[in-house]
C-alpha cells in the first residue's frame, strides 16, 4: 500500500520539481549575482548624460522646433523590469524594478539622442509648452516592445508618426552578458539606434 502511495506522489513532485526549474531557467539570463530577496533600481540613463543634455541648447537656436511623444503599452508601464519567458508569457522581476518611470526615462533618452540633430529641436509634448505654437510639427513614437527575452535578445518595437505619416520599426540586438544591468545598458543602445533612424529618415 506504501509503494502504490509512493508511486501516485512521484508525478506530483516531478511537476513541482519542473516548475521549479523552469522558473529559474527563466531568471538566469538576468540574474545579478546577488541575494534573490534584495531589490535592484536602474537608471536607462547614466546620470551625467542627463545633466548633460540639461545644459544643452534651447529653443532660441534657429532650429524647426518638434513635439515628442512616447506612448508605451499598460504591461511595460509597471515598476518592474519585464522579461518574456516564452511566445506569448511575460514575467516581471519584482525584485529589479526602475528607479524612474519608463515612459519617462524612455522620453528622456530619445529627446538627449535625438537633439544630437542640427536641423530639429527635440522637446518633450507635455500639453503646457507655451514656446511652441499649434503649427509645430510633432513626432510620435508608439513602444509595443520593449524588454529582454529569455533567448538574450533585447527588442525594441513599435511605430513612430511624423507629420502624419506612420512607420514601423524593429531593432534587436543580443545581449553579450548575463545581468539585468546588462539588459538594460542594451535596452539604452536601442533608443540611440531609434533615433539614430528617425534622424535619418526625417532630415
Amino acid at each position: 500500500m506504501m509503494s502504490g502511495f509512493k508511486t501516485m506522489l512521484a508525478p506530483a513532485r516531478c511537476h513541482l520539481y519542473t516548475l521549479a526549474l523552469v522558473s529559474t531557467l527563466a531568471l538566469s539570463g538576468c540574474s545579478s549575482g546577488s541575494s534573490p530577496d534584495s531589490s535592484h533600481y536602474y537608471l536607462l540613463n547614466k546620470p551625467t548624460a542627463a545633466q548633460k543634455f540639461k545644459s544643452g541648447k534651447t529653443l532660441t537656436d534657429a532650429k524647426t522646433p518638434v513635439m515628442v511623444s512616447v506612448q508605451m503599452p499598460e504591461y511595460l508601464d509597471s515598476p518592474y523590469l519585464v522579461m518574456q519567458i516564452d511566445d506569448h508569457r511575460m514575467h516581471y522581476a519584482t525584485f529589479h524594478m526602475w528607479a524612474e518611470p519608463l515612459a519617462d526615462a524612455t522620453e528622456a533618452a530619445l529627446l538627449q539622442d535625438l537633439n544630437q540633430s542640427a536641423q530639429f529641436q527635440f522637446v518633450a509634448d507635455k500639453g503646457d509648452s507655451a514656446e511652441l505654437t499649434k503649427g509645430d510639427a510633432g513626432l510620435i513614437i508608439q513602444l509595443d516592445y520593449f524588454h529582454v527575452a529569455q533567448s538574450s535578445e533585447v527588442i525594441l518595437a513599435g511605430t513612430y508618426t511624423y507629420l502624419g505619416s506612420a512607420r514601423p520599426f524593429f531593432i534587436e540586438t543580443q545581449m553579450d552578458n548575463d545581468g539585468f544591468s546588462h539588459s538594460v545598458a542594451k535596452m539604452r543602445q536601442l533608443i540611440a539606434e531609434l533615433a539614430n533612424a528617425i534622424l535619418a529618415d526625417i532630415s
